[in-house]
């Protein structure tokens, strides 16, 4: 994914990073910096800085890395360099320490990050690897903040705070551990956490400044090498930018990151028996061969506004797997009804469209205060393990409903491949959005 360098832009970059670290915003520091080195911008000043950063969340062989690759690139101060390495000589000496063993007495309350439902998985994602990399014990925990409850699921006991004895992940994926918040605030009692902004009174509540105010827009670096008994996270952090901290110990260390989604959708990812049951139900009606297609609209024009033309160029990929497929059905899954009427009028009597809910707004379904959450979850979840059990699949690289249905497409029967399986476009989920962690 190199890109021919902008001394300018390179340097504002290096700057902002710089001001970052100073700030203490590690996680936005190391972003910036892994960004200029993933599209071939790397500086001897960007490693130096991932170094620093690696020296203040205790990560000697990090660390040690980024010096030796900052002093390999042209123009490297000698004497910042040997600043760094007198810092690095100072930490603990020897090896660094395996990964500890996940304990109960050390707990990571992963909260919802109240998006769409697979940005929210994909947030769950990053957060149960962060939790395998501190030996922390995970507790998935979407409360009243979800986008995804229901009148049809318990009511919260208060406005503004969500009921611990009901975890609306419970209602899509099986837990992820045995523990629960009840357990967790029945234990909490003056006991540390981290971000300090959290404890044991306001665990329950819908926000607690997750994307404004103090301690907000928090990613995982910073909870490396934590003490806090209780660490809770309630934003988003992407599995890519935790890659780079795996422990040489970490059976995913220096695999890649599609190696490394696998891994955790196979471990994690398993839906709940009333989940499972339906899916069954819904599979016995797809006719093989059939070639899934997902279409993304709504608020994805927004985030995409070539939006368009990049769903026009899915008729020629569709159309060189049917000649794979000869006698394929095509089987839409859509949030948009635009791309309903579009396939029905091309493809006639081959298409198969997915019941769900639909929009022609420029607002997602998940944010529309008229639908029903729940039901949008189930929706989206049973579309992409059903596009799973097709025999080939296009759909768009900026969507995390494209980049779900792929990847359980690759974990499912039909075991796809690149040759069958195509995201149209950059892959959301290589993309680092340092942007993110920038306060508002």
């Amino acid at each position: 994914m190199s890109q021919p360098v902008q001394p300018a832009q390179q340097n504002a970059a290096i700057n902002a990073a710089t001001q970052a670290f100073a700030h203490g915003r590690f996680d936005l520091a190391d972003r910036i910096c892994r960004e200029l080195q993933e599209i071939g911008w790397d500086h001897w000043q960007s490693w130096l800085i991932v170094a620093q950063v690696a020296v203040k969340v205790s990560r000697r062989d990090v660390a040690e890395d980024a010096v030796t690759r900052s002093a390999a690139l042209p123009g490297a101060d000698a004497k910042r360099l040997d600043a760094v390495r007198a810092l690095i000589a100072s930490m603990t000496p020897g090896p660094d320490p395996a990964p500890p063993t996940s304990s109960s007495d050390r707990i990571l309350v992963i909260r919802s990050w109240s998006q769409g439902f697979w940005s929210d998985v994909d947030h769950v994602l990053g957060q149960l690897l962060l939790a395998e990399i501190t030996g922390r014990t995970p507790l998935v925990h979407w409360g009243a903040n979800s986008r995804f409850g229901g009148p049809q699921l318990p009511r919260w006991k208060n406005p503004g705070e969500s009921d611990p004895a009901h975890n609306l992940w419970n209602h899509f994926f099986k837990p992820v551990s045995s523990l629960t918040l009840v357990d967790v605030l029945r234990d909490a009692k003056g006991r540390k956490f981290f971000p300090s902004k959290w404890n044991d009174a306001n665990l329950t509540v819908i926000d607690n400044g997750a994307m404004t105010g103090p301690q907000s827009r928090i990613a995982a670096v910073s909870f490396l090498n934590r003490p806090e008994p209780i660490a809770v996270s309630d934003f988003h952090t992407p599995v890519m930018s935790l890659k780079h901290w795996l422990p040489r110990e970490h059976r995913l260390f220096g695999q890649p990151l599609d190696v490394i989604f696998l891994d955790l959708i196979g471990k994690y990812l398993i839906p709940s028996d009333a989940i499972a049951a339906r899916l069954e139900e819904l599979a016995a009606g797809v006719r093989t061969p059939t070639i899934a297609v997902h279409v993304r609209g709504s608020d994805k024009h927004v985030e995409l506004p070539q939006l368009d033309q990049a769903s026009a160029v899915y008729h020629q990929h569709i159309a060189a797997l049917m000649q794979k497929f000869p006698g394929a059905r095509v089987r839409l899954f859509t949030d948009w009804q635009p791309a309903v009427a579009e396939y029905k009028a091309k493809y006639t009597d081959r298409l198969d469209v997915a019941e769900a809910t639909r929009t022609s707004a420029r607002t997602g379904l998940h944010y529309q205060p008229a639908l029903i959450g729940t039901k949008i979850g189930e929706e989206v979840l049973l579309d992409t393990l059903l596009a799973a059990r097709c025999d080939a699949f296009v759909g768009l690289g900026y969507s995390n409903v494209s980049a779900f249905m792929k990847y359980f497409g690759r974990l499912g029967p039909k075991k796809w491949t690149d040759e069958t399986a195509l995201l149209l476009g950059p892959h959301l989920h290589y993309v680092y959005n340092p942007g993110l962690l920038m306060p508002r």
